[in-house]
């Protein structure tokens, strides 16, 4: 909780930051259960889209999403958005919210993920879950 109010008051200020973004790719392999996301992000400004594929015992899911805020602070950054198509993943539907936080730590980087009533606009979870592949990369806001 400390950490996404954290991520909140020093990533939510008005406006869109031009030139802030998100992208890349990266895998986070779940153990307890078994489960794989491959997470892929194209964020800039307050546009932009993801795509999460779940992998789980044989069957796989996936969603894709529009992006409606971009924010970043250091190597920190938040996205969200909503749900625009879904298949296999039946706890979410188009229109769902979702928010993405990265710390990026290079090739070690963080991951957080919220779904429907715990995504807010321009807020994010903190990142505390690590990457198992891929990469992905925070770029700074330009300074007014």
């Amino acid at each position: 909780m400390i950490g996404t109010v954290l991520a909140a008051a020093l990533l939510a200020l008005p406006g869109a930051p031009v030139g802030a973004s998100v992208t890349g790719t990266a895998l986070i392999q779940m153990q307890d259960p078994v489960s794989v996301f491959e997470v892929t992000v194209a964020a800039r400004g307050d546009a932009g889209t993801i795509r999460v594929a779940h992998h789980y015992q044989g069957e796989s899911g996936w969603l894709t999403g529009i992006v409606d805020c971009v924010r970043t602070g250091g190597p920190v950054g938040v996205v969200t958005g909503k749900v625009d198509r879904v298949h296999g993943i039946g706890w979410l539907k188009p229109g769902d919210r979702f928010s993405l936080s990265v710390y990026d730590r290079g090739r070690r980087d963080l991951i957080g993920m919220a779904w429907q009533a715990e995504a807010a606009h321009c807020l994010g979870p903190a990142p505390d879950r690590a990457i198992t592949g891929g990469n992905l990369k925070v770029g700074a806001a330009a300074a007014d």
